[in-house]
């Protein structure tokens, strides 16, 4: 089993909006520190590219506050990879369950969680595994336009 620990220090998010309190992060989206009241579902799309290989990913993600401080996520895709040489792959992707409990909901937000990657996804593209973590995330709201925000992983 290979274990990656991935650790993001503070880093500010500039965002362009009214209220950047309200913004969902687009790197760790299901890894936040803050609990958005009711529900939310939105289409996303990924693209990646490094030396001779392309992925895209386009899928589905979205998310319930079953309790004020209990938010329960979950992301589903499809993945094509296209390298420089052969044949590309394509298929669906495992489904990630996520979950996360605020224990601060004031400022600074904080939050702890967990997640489940369910392998009904496609071999071929490196899918069908179970994958598992938890996690730490925090949200500081600084002023109308600035957050900064913080998450430290363990992922199996």
């Amino acid at each position: 089993m290979r274990i990656k620990i991935t650790v993001l220090s503070l880093m500010m998010l500039v965002v362009l909006s009214l209220s950047a309190q309200d913004i969902h992060l687009f790197q760790s989206h299901l890894q936040d520190g803050k609990i958005f009241p009711g529900g939310f579902a939105e289409g996303y799309f990924q693209y990646g590219g490094y030396e001779n290989i392309s992925t895209m990913n386009i899928g589905v993600q979205g998310g319930y506050a079953i309790l004020p401080n209990l938010e329960i996520d979950g992301r589903w895709g499809f993945i094509s990879w296209n390298p420089e040489e052969g044949d590309g792959e394509s298929g669906l992707s495992d489904l990630l369950i996520s979950t996360r409990y605020g224990i601060m909901q004031d400022i600074p937000e904080i939050a702890a969680g967990a997640y489940i990657t369910l392998p009904i996804g496609e071999e071929k593209i490196g899918q069908e595994h179970l994958n598992f973590g938890v996690f730490g995330a925090i949200r500081y709201l600084l002023n109308e336009q600035f957050t900064l925000t913080g998450k430290l992983s363990l992922d199996f």
